[in-house]
């Protein structure tokens, strides 16, 4: 048990952050829109588990940046010690561009093979 006590810090993301990460989001199928001035709606448009959040927007921007970053996670090296912060949004928008394109190949792949899968189970039950 810790014996000091900690207090939740939220990060600060600048518009600049804010406005990249609404750039990329829709790459990492990732649906990101103010619902009003106060709450914004995070939809995730692939994947499992499927995401849909309302949010109050000071919290929606982490949780966006959280979010694409675990979608992120095999083609960007994220330092330990380093904030995710940091070690992403430090990285260029082209290298981001790229990261995202990995991920959709990746992703592409994975439903390719759950429907060849898919598709050989069919085949398997009609020759039984």
């Amino acid at each position: 048990m810790p014996s000091e006590n900690h207090s939740a810090t939220w990060l600060r993301l600048s518009i600049e952050d804010k406005v990249r990460l609404q750039k990329f989001a829709r790459l990492f199928d990732i649906e990101f829109s103010h619902l009003d001035e106060r709450t914004c709606l995070i939809r995730s448009s692939g994947g499992v588990p499927l995401l849909e959040k309302k949010l109050p927007c000071d919290i929606a921007y982490t949780r966006l940046l959280m979010e694409i970053c675990e979608r992120a996670i095999h083609w960007v090296y994220f330092h330990v010690g380093e904030s995710c912060h940091d070690t992403f949004l430090g990285q260029s928008d082209a290298r981001i561009e790229r990261v995202a394109v990995l991920y959709g190949l990746d992703r592409d792949a994975k439903e390719a093979f759950k429907r060849a899968r898919a598709k050989g189970a069919d085949l398997v039950d009609r020759r039984i």
